[in-house]
């Protein structure tokens, strides 16, 4: 994980937008103290390692009621 990326990211998001991808981050990061801000950069990171089998994905979504 490029953590320089996330950051920039995080607080300039209409800088690096991918092509064919809308602009979806909020501009209120911009207001993360840096504690706030290298908290959710480490927390994003726990997540980039990670996939969910396909098999909870489908468990997971068999069990929420519909309203």
């Amino acid at each position: 994980v490029d953590e320089n990326y996330l950051r920039s990211s995080i607080l300039k998001p209409e800088e690096q937008i991918v092509q064919g991808y809308p602009n979806v981050m909020p501009g209120a990061y911009s207001s993360l103290s840096e504690r706030q801000l290298t908290g959710l950069i480490e927390f994003i990171k726990t997540l980039s390692d990670k996939e969910a089998p396909a098999s909870d994905a489908q468990t997971a979504s068999a069990t929420v009621p519909n309203n």
